[in-house]
């Protein structure tokens, strides 16, 4: 079993952060998405979502815990051979050579705002265990990137 984890900051308060993680079915803040399904609420709600031309695959909100600000999430369906180039234009999704996908984000209070945890297990399919967790990390920084961005714009224009 691969394991990863990414932590970074995000200005703005960690109740704001943690709204967005929390709201599982909204992923607005992620370019590229042609089709969105959510069907359920709370834990057991599953998101379908497709990039691009690529099929759809589905993400399974596991557990959540609002006082504690953590959810866990399943994913699966997505496809392998996606590029990072494609997913930051837009226009199709990022690899993801990986089954068994297992993630937890955790938001953390800190002076300059909130902090993101976001931690994954899973199994490297069709690829070797680096190749899969370059991949996953990868993921992983675009994600963080467009949460990041938009909060972070989001709190300027409230500002102004």
């Amino acid at each position: 079993m691969a394991k990863i984890e990414i932590r970074g900051r995000i200005a703005v308060p960690a109740a704001d952060l943690w709204a967005r993680i929390a709201n599982f079915g909204d992923v607005s803040w992620v370019p590229g998405i042609r089709q969105l399904e959510v069907r359920g609420s709370g834990a057991g709600m599953v998101r379908v979502v497709a990039m691009g031309d690529a099929a759809p695959g589905e993400e399974r909100l596991e557990r959540i815990d609002p006082a504690a600000r953590w959810l866990e999430y399943s994913v699966s369906g997505f496809q392998r051979d996606g590029d990072t180039a494609s997913a930051l234009a837009g226009t199709g999704p990022p690899a993801f050579p990986v089954r068994d996908y297992r993630g937890r984000m955790q938001v953390e209070t800190e002076a300059q705002g909130g902090a993101l945890r976001w931690s994954a297990e899973f199994e490297p399919d069709g690829v070797g265990e680096d190749e899969a967790i370059d991949a996953v990390a990868q993921l992983g920084a675009l994600l963080f990137r467009w949460l990041k961005r938009d909060l972070e714009t989001g709190a300027a224009r409230s500002v102004a």
